[in-house]
């Protein structure tokens, strides 16, 4: 019979308990089933235009507490580009990362004389990327591979990867409509979505200010650029 021991990004290793063989098997991490409950890191999906940074959470779910945690952030660097890492405070013991930005880029916390575990939950780290202005549209992957966790007492914790989904769309900033122009009308598509009204928009045109997300604060900013206002928004990059 064979066991799971550690989760890696992509990959899962068995250690056979009769023959004491060890074997990995390829599993992209989309592709896993993970338990609801399990520990775990959580991605969202983004839409965004090429061109436009984004930010991106990695966030921590059913903490089952440790002191020491490493992982991993894999993308598709021919149309990403990471151009910083903020950490949430989620967990103690942060460890700068390497100043050199590549993918896979390993982020480390290390709370090494703690004797109590970290059992929060929350967002760990915030990412903020560009897709570059050659980007083609499509679909582009953000993955979370788990590197080594270890609680208080020295024993490893499992937790499962996570993969969101970065879909890179042509569209004008702020032609919710899709009709090739800017206009009054789409500021009032705008505060309707905003509202919660049933409206057909082209989302990814409503991120006004480019920062990869629809808020209320892209509704302020394209009531302001429609009124006249000197403002930089995403509209005008």
């Amino acid at each position: 019979t064979t066991q799971p021991t550690t989760t890696t990004e992509g990959v899962k290793t068995f250690t056979c308990e009769v023959c004491h063989e060890t074997k990995t098997e390829s599993v992209p991490v989309t592709e896993q089933e993970v338990p609801e409950d399990a520990p775990q890191y959580v991605l969202n999906d983004k839409t965004v235009a090429a061109g436009h940074t984004f930010t991106m959470t990695v966030s921590l779910a059913n903490n089952p507490g440790f002191i020491t945690d490493k992982l991993m952030i894999s993308y598709d660097m021919s149309a990403l580009e990471l151009l910083s890492v903020t950490d949430d405070g989620t967990l103690n013991g942060f460890v700068t990362p390497s100043p050199e930005i590549t993918s896979p880029y390993t982020l480390f916390w290390k709370d090494s004389l703690s004797t109590v575990n970290n059992t929060a939950n929350g967002p760990l780290v915030t990412l903020t990327f560009r897709v570059k202005d050659d980007a083609a549209v499509g679909n582009y992957t953000i993955t979370v591979g788990h590197g080594e966790a270890r609680n208080a007492s020295g024993s490893t914790v499992s937790l499962y990867g996570a993969a969101a989904v970065v879909s890179v769309v042509d569209v004008q900033i702020g032609d919710l409509d899709g009709d090739g122009t800017v206009t009054d009308w789409d500021g009032v598509l705008m505060d309707r979505y905003l509202a919660g009204w049933n409206v057909d928009i082209e989302e990814a045109a409503a991120d006004i200010d480019g920062d990869g997300t629809v808020t209320d604060w892209d509704g302020v900013v394209f009531d302001r650029y429609l009124a006249g206002w000197n403002i930089e928004c995403a509209i005008t990059d």
